[in-house]
């Protein structure tokens, strides 16, 4: 039977263990400290998502993406600051290349977003509106998904969220 044991909470170490009975009574578990379950960090496109062309705000996206304990990063092509002062009540980072004319559809732009934040491409996952920018990041092994609607981009950060690191002997 397979058996697994923890996070004692949302994130922390955990692994399969193994349990052993006495005449039906379990006397001993052993736990196999393997992995770290962690939170990926949620990117998240601005501009026809989080909000529209008006800054108006997407408010049940805004809930779906406040009710997970995540860092989030806004990514936008353009009006990095406008995006800012949107967002100054919430707990977001805003990214953007603009200055450099670098788009979320270069694969640099999430190069030097990785460099940037420090992150490996396994702790991200993305959704955009653009199926371009979604295949950039793709390309980079970021999961990624299309945004079309709330619900769909819910049950993508549920599935997707939590990510189990193996752990490494020092």
């Amino acid at each position: 039977k397979d058996n697994w044991w923890g996070p004692a909470g949302e994130t922390g170490p955990c692994g399969p263990d193994t349990e052993m009975f006495v005449n039906k009574v379990e006397i001993w578990n052993d736990v196999f400290m393997q992995y770290n379950k962690t939170k990926r960090t949620i990117l998240i496109d601005g501009m026809y998502c989080l909000y529209d062309k008006e800054f108006s705000i997407n408010n049940e996206l805004l809930e779906i993406i406040n009710s997970y304990n995540v860092k989030k990063i806004l990514v936008v092509n353009g009006y990095k600051k406008k995006a800012e002062e949107l967002l100054k009540n919430y707990d977001f980072k805003v990214f953007s290349l603009e200055d450099e004319k670098i788009n979320k559809d270069n694969e640099e732009f999430f190069k030097r977003l990785l460099k940037e934040y420090k992150l490996s491409k396994e702790e991200l996952i993305y959704f955009d509106h653009s199926e371009n920018n979604v295949k950039s990041a793709k390309r980079l092994g970021i999961k990624s998904a299309l945004y079309k609607d709330n619900k769909k981009v819910k049950k993508f950060i549920q599935e997707n969220v939590d990510i189990y690191v193996q752990l490494s002997q020092k």
